[in-house]
């Protein structure tokens, strides 16, 4: 997919780094937003496309931050998304 770069910014996710950016493409004529986890030895990556120039709206944003990440006793990192209640 090409595009443009709309958005870029760097987060952190129970204490490992991530980065969310948004990018909008004539191609397919949307704009997607990625969200990526580094969660050692894995990337976690969410994905959401919506049409082009629309924002995030406030349920999508609620859905992209019930992403949580633990790291078990094991030393294994476990991932998922918590009940959105509907």
């Amino acid at each position: 997919m090409t595009g443009t770069l709309t958005d870029d910014r760097a987060l952190t996710l129970a204490g490992y780094a991530g980065r969310e950016f948004s990018i909008d493409s004539d191609e397919i004529r949307a704009t997607v937003t990625y969200r990526m986890y580094w969660v050692r030895p894995r990337l976690y990556q969410l994905t959401y496309s919506r049409r082009k120039g629309r924002a995030l709206s406030p349920d999508v944003k609620r859905f992209l931050d019930s992403f949580s990440c633990q790291v078990t006793s094991g030393g294994a990192s476990e991932a998922g998304q918590t009940d959105l209640g509907g």
